[in-house]
């Protein structure tokens, strides 16, 4: 595998935002800050890229065998679980709290300029400082939480 890649499933992509191959981190990155927004929609989570990770399918196989969007319900515990493991300091004003804070602002249906007012900085900073290192941070708690899943060590019910 190349360096910087996230294992696929297949290689041939699936839905609108598909393109074959792995998914890079920069790719991986790009596809969580997409679907942060969308948690509440199964379809849109199923049609996403984040469908082809190695695991999402073995996951969706073993506890949503018989569901119409179970990528995307996986993807949605995944996604949910990594976002309630971030700290949650909010009184600290440190990077890592702030992108924490974003990040959950965002999941919750707010606008990168709503979320920006919250933490008391202008848009155009918050995207170019924090909504970077706030997609790394939930890149790593993402595949992290899906590692733990496929060893089993976490239930997708608890």
């Amino acid at each position: 595998m190349v360096k910087g890649t996230i294992p696929t499933a297949t290689d041939r992509g699936k839905g609108k935002n598909s393109k074959p191959g792995p998914l890079s981190a920069a790719d991986l990155e790009r596809e969580l800050w997409r679907v942060l927004k969308h948690l509440d929609d199964p379809y849109e989570l199923d049609e996403s890229r984040l469908t082809h990770l190695k695991g999402i399918d073995v996951l969706a196989q073993r506890h949503h065998q018989y569901s119409t969007f179970a990528k995307g319900e996986v993807i949605k515990e995944v996604l949910t679980s990594s976002l309630e493991r971030l700290p949650r300091n909010k009184e600290t004003r440190t990077k890592l709290s702030r992108c924490c804070c974003l990040l959950r602002e965002v999941a919750g249906g707010s606008t990168l300029v709503d979320a920006s007012r919250r933490l008391g900085l202008r848009r155009e900073y918050v995207s170019r400082e924090y909504r970077p290192r706030a997609v790394r941070i939930l890149a790593k708690e993402f595949t992290a939480e899906l590692e733990r899943r496929l060893r089993g060590s976490h239930s997708p019910n608890s």
